[in-house]
């Protein structure tokens, strides 16, 4: 992000390029963890107030300094429930995967910052310009590379993981439209007198009333499927269960299971049907998820995906080299520059050594200057004295202000033609914030120190 130590200001780029408020990308990801517990919601980082942008990335594990925390600690010493675990409070924090995860930019991002670039004789910094690029996962694609066993994949744009399991739990719910057909047949209601039904808390999903035949399977389907990473099924059922009395609700459930849902196998003769979705699941991991299943050493994952990522040890690896790119963007200026170079655009160094890239090549007027207009030595005569002048400086400078209008009106289009024609030969750098200087002698970019 540009400061005011930076050698130019980017905010004039486009309105589909400009900086970001400056907020991270990763500071609301919760890798497999619920969106739905009030208790995990609460001292989410953006939910507190903060400081600079360097505290978005505290970890909440490590945050010792959160309001209440003596309260915190006197409810975690409850944490063990009867056949419980430790309540997420308490564990410790996910690791990151030992990965190397590299950024580059969006290949179509690229391209439109190469037109624009071209469009214009402006110099942009590079820097300033990968910085850009991280602040929108749009902007950007995530290689993850592997320093230990394999990465897993489903599919070739699939989710990635660390462990075969992780990806196990949704592989169904994603791939089910591909290899089966559903079907819903409405039946009839359940038969009996239901005053009220269970509902869980956390989800919001009817589980039926506490008597019905098919209540236990419910909860019990429920629990593995979403909550059995984040507490005990004795905890789960103690604390968020809840039943609700309102005929509506009761209504709402019984229209819920006045279905029939079968599940039928496609392109197989003869087709296979399932009744249940336990032995769907059950044919759908053995017979299509070991296909499905990739080992890869690494990965490339568009910005957009890899915020997507459910396994947490990933997720922290790429939230840090993240936070570790933008600090200096070494890698993404790197890919940068070559893509600019293929693209045409000419990149430089100037003063202190910061690299910039610009459609035009800068190169010393090395002319006669008495065969130009006084005006092009006077405008290269002021630039040497005064380097940093705008446009506005150099005609408050170089018009005279007792000329009549007719005069100054022609003179003001010599001066912007002359100025014109220098810029786009490379005599004079005008850069992206409007400040125009001199290209620098070989000599004296060799003296001056790498950025």
């Amino acid at each position: 992000m540009p400061t005011s130590s930076d050698p130019m200001d980017l905010q004039f780029l486009p309105g589909w390029l400009k900086e970001t408020d400056g907020k991270n990308p990763y500071a609301h990801f919760r890798g497999d963890e619920g969106e739905n517990n009030p208790r995990e919601r609460r001292g989410r980082p953006s939910d507190r107030p903060r400081g600079p942008k360097t505290d978005a990335f505290r970890k909440r594990d490590g945050d010792s300094a959160r309001p209440h925390s003596g309260q915190k600690k006197h409810r975690s010493e409850q944490r063990h429930q009867p056949g419980g675990t430790q309540r997420r409070e308490d564990r410790p924090p996910v690791q990151p995967a030992n990965v190397v995860v590299e950024f580059g930019p969006d290949p179509k991002c690229l391209q439109n910052v190469a037109a624009e670039i071209k469009s214009t004789h402006h110099a942009y910094a590079v820097f300033n310009l990968a910085r850009m690029f991280l602040q929108q996962p749009e902007r950007y694609t995530v290689k993850i590379t592997s320093k230990d066993g394999p990465l897993y994949r489903l599919g070739p744009d699939g989710p990635v993981s660390t462990t075969v399991e992780l990806l196990e739990r949704g592989a169904f719910s994603m791939f089910q439209d591909q290899f089966y057909t559903k079907t819903v047949t409405a039946t009839d209601p359940p038969k009996g007198n239901f005053s009220s039904v269970a509902r869980c808390k956390l989800s919001g999903t009817l589980l039926g009333p506490t008597s019905y035949h098919a209540y236990q399977p419910a909860v019990r389907s429920l629990y593995e499927k979403r909550f059995s990473k984040r507490m005990s099924f004795a905890e789960y059922t103690a604390r968020n269960i809840e039943n609700i009395s309102d005929p509506a609700v009761v209504e709402e459930w019984k229209s819920q299971v006045s279905q029939t849902t079968t599940w039928s196998t496609v392109n197989s003769e003869p087709a296979i049907t399932f009744t249940s979705s336990a032995a769907v699941q059950a044919h759908f991991k053995s017979e299509h998820f070991p296909r499905l299943l990739q080992e890869v050493q690494s990965v490339e994952l568009t910005g957009p995906a890899s915020l997507k990522i459910k396994d947490q040890s990933l997720a922290n690896a790429i939230r840090d080299a993240w936070y570790r790119e933008t600090k200096f963007p070494g890698h993404l200026v790197g890919q940068l520059t070559s893509g600019l170079a293929s693209a045409g655009l000419h990149l430089f160094k100037h003063r202190k050594r910061f690299l910039y890239v610009s459609s035009c090549r800068p190169q010393l007027f090395t002319g006669d200057a008495g065969a130009v207009r006084d005006t092009v030595t006077r405008i290269l005569s002021l630039l040497q004295a005064t380097p940093g002048l705008n446009r506005k400086d150099l005609a408050a400078q170089l018009l005279p202000a007792e000329a009549t209008a007719e005069d100054l009106q022609k003179m003001r289009i010599d001066l912007a033609s002359d100025l014109h024609w220098m810029i786009a030969a490379g005599h004079i750098i005008e850069f992206q914030d409007g400040k125009l200087d001199l290209p620098l002698a070989p000599k004296a970019q060799s003296q001056q120190p790498d950025q």
